[in-house]
């Protein structure tokens, strides 16, 4: 965009609104790890289905449940995005045994090494979100996202 195309669309009422900046900021960093992925070699996996192998390799194990609620996505997007690393080799799927509609949901080598690929390149993206971020204003930051999710949160109702 021309630097005179952007001037015109500036200061108007929706920038002054807490959604519209959380949801701008969002897509910068959707787009930000997307990009990370792709230096890092990551290209047959989406930033979200990551995320999964991320968790993961933090702490295996979990039920689908858990990793919607970790994530906040529904039931069938967790669901779909499991299946997808599932048949790619990355996670392995554990049926509870007396439950069978309950699935732990383990990492796999593969799916360590996926996660391993970034590494190198993490601390760098952190830096550089943080950059010129005083401790003080992170802890603010989380603070009011944190409120802005509880006074959401029996609105949205999330079918997690």
């Amino acid at each position: 965009m021309k630097k005179d195309e952007q001037n015109n669309i500036n200061n108007n009422d929706y920038e002054k609104n807490i959604g519209y900046e959380i949801g701008k900021t969002s897509s910068y960093l959707r787009v930000g790890v997307m990009k990370l992925l792709k230096e890092a070699g990551i290209t047959d996996i989406t930033h979200e289905q990551f995320g999964i192998l991320f968790i993961l390799s933090q702490q295996d194990g979990l039920y689908q449940r858990q990793l919607a609620i970790l994530l906040s996505k529904d039931r069938p997007n967790i669901s779909r995005m499991v299946d997808i690393l599932e048949t790619k080799g990355y996670i392995k799927r554990e049926k509870h045994p007396e439950n069978k509609r309950i699935s732990k949901v383990f990492i796999t080598e593969k799916g360590k090494n996926k996660v391993a690929l970034l590494m190198p390149y993490r601390k760098s993206f952190k830096e550089k979100i943080c950059k010129d971020i005083s401790q003080e204003e992170m802890d603010i930051c989380f603070s009011v996202l944190a409120k802005v999710r509880e006074n959401l949160s029996d609105t949205c109702n999330l079918q997690i």
